[in-house]
């Protein structure tokens, strides 16, 4: 993970092993037996992607359009990072303005009362996209939202915002809590109980842990290192570390329970590489590339496991002894599944399937389904894992043959995949809902 990779901040993705990594949803929210999810199409003449805010049950006349943002032709919109708290739904939204003289983005932070309005409220406005890290995080009843703020003072470094909202949609301010330490601008939280550790950089060193039920911050301080990556087991943080420039990788425990460091490293000098941005952790291992493969670290004896080839990888999802890891090669992005039951990890490489996006994938009744497409870079659609044959499989729609691409927003709901995506044989945009027992693909909307 070298910095200059992730100067790009954005929304990010929560990876719930036993906790979460990151912030909480990345495309949809689901409250009761309704999910809030957003509907893609097309927007304006020159930016082309407009998303609205949906909410559905997953039948035709359960699906009513929630939130329509108003853009102007040249303008596209996204929504993600929901959240639900309470009678809220927390989600981003950006603006995307794309002309000849003028390219530039707004991102605000909004919360939705579902019981009385369809007119969001908004809570934040971000206009310096380079320097902040967006991302919100539920904790309990609490939802907090996070974003660095670049400072142009000399010594020039990142400072956190930090607010919460509770399920009355009451805010609490504690930025003036961090004002004093500088941020890391690459890593993203994690939450272990009802604690929060952020990334600080070189200067100030280490992390930080944010104690959600008292609002009081803590420096755990790694003299001289930048937290760059975090993961986590039971009750024991892993911090993954840069000393110098960029030069030397350490890994560092710390024990969540007495608040020790283990200030001898874990290991030093094993690259560990994921666009996670946090690692994730399955019976003890860490589970990263090294920039040539993908490495199970074990944490118990300090060793590694190589397991196939991969320049980058990122979790596709982790049940109770398999990691689905998606790894980027040069030119494709293969899936990986690596068993952890034994005491020596074993990969089994999809080599039949690419990943067309790897953002695009959902858990179904203990199946993963994916935006996919054949080695010949074709039958680009709905895929997943067949159970029974342990091998990518390509969905074949028993009620359609209608051509559906370009998937958005795969959502679990009630045994089901709900998702958004363009029906390529008509020309249009529609929300779907997908029977895995039938095979029967239903427009909802």
């Amino acid at each position: 993970m070298k910095l200059s990779k992730y100067l790009m901040l954005g929304t990010l993705s929560c990876y719930a092993l036993t906790g979460c990594i990151g912030s909480d949803s990345s495309s949809s929210t689901v409250v009761g037996g309704e999910a809030y999810i957003p509907f893609v199409e097309t927007g304006g003449t020159i930016a082309g992607t407009h998303e609205s805010l949906l909410k559905t049950d997953g039948t035709q006349a359960g699906t009513v359009l929630v939130y329509d943002p108003s853009v102007t032709d040249n303008q596209s919109v996204y929504i993600n990072s929901l959240t639900s708290l309470g009678n809220f739904i927390y989600f981003e939204k950006t603006i995307d303005e794309s002309s000849i003289f003028n390219l530039s983005s707004t991102k605000t932070y909004n919360q939705l009362d579902i019981t009385t309005s369809n007119t969001p409220t908004i809570l934040s406005s971000y206009s310096n996209q380079l320097f902040s890290n967006i991302g919100s995080i539920k904790v309990g009843n609490k939802v907090f939202e996070y974003y660095l703020e670049f400072v142009t003072t000399t010594p020039f470094h990142s400072e956190i915002v930090l607010k919460e909202y509770d399920s009355l949609g009451v805010v609490t301010d504690h930025t003036t809590t961090f004002s004093s330490y500088q941020m890391q601008s690459v890593a993203i939280p994690i939450v272990i109980g009802t604690d929060i550790y952020f990334a600080a950089d070189a200067m100030t060193s280490g992390f930080i842990k944010f104690d959600t039920t008292t609002g009081a911050a803590t420096h755990i301080a790694i003299t001289g290192e930048q937290t760059v990556a975090f993961s986590y087991n039971g009750t024991t943080l892993y911090a993954y570390t840069y000393y110098g420039n960029q030069t030397t990788e350490n890994l560092y425990s710390y024990d969540t329970l007495t608040g020790t460091l283990n200030p001898t490293p874990l290991q030093s000098g094993i690259v560990m590489e994921t666009k996670n941005y946090n690692i994730p952790e399955n019976n003890g291992y860490l589970i990263s590339s090294d920039q040539t493969n993908l490495i199970a670290f074990n944490t118990n004896s300090a060793t590694s496991t190589p397991l196939g080839s991969c320049i980058n990888s990122q979790l596709l999802y982790n049940d109770s002894t398999d990691a689905y890891i998606a790894c980027y090669q040069t030119t494709d992005t293969n899936i990986i599944k690596v068993d952890l039951s034994t005491t020596t990890p074993t990969a089994t490489t999809y080599g039949t399937a690419y990943l067309v996006d790897a953002d695009e994938h959902a858990w179904v009744n203990s199946e993963l389904y994916f935006f996919g497409q054949d080695t010949s870079y074709s039958n680009r659609g709905l895929w997943f894992i067949n159970p029974t044959t342990d091998l990518p499989e390509s969905i074949v729609f028993s009620n359609t043959t209608d051509e559906i691409g370009s998937l958005h927003h795969l959502t679990e709901l009630n045994g089901e995949l709900i998702f958004s995506a363009r029906n390529n044989t008509l020309g249009e945009n529609h929300l779907y809902n997908f029977n895995p027992t039938s095979n029967v693909l239903t427009e909802l909307y």
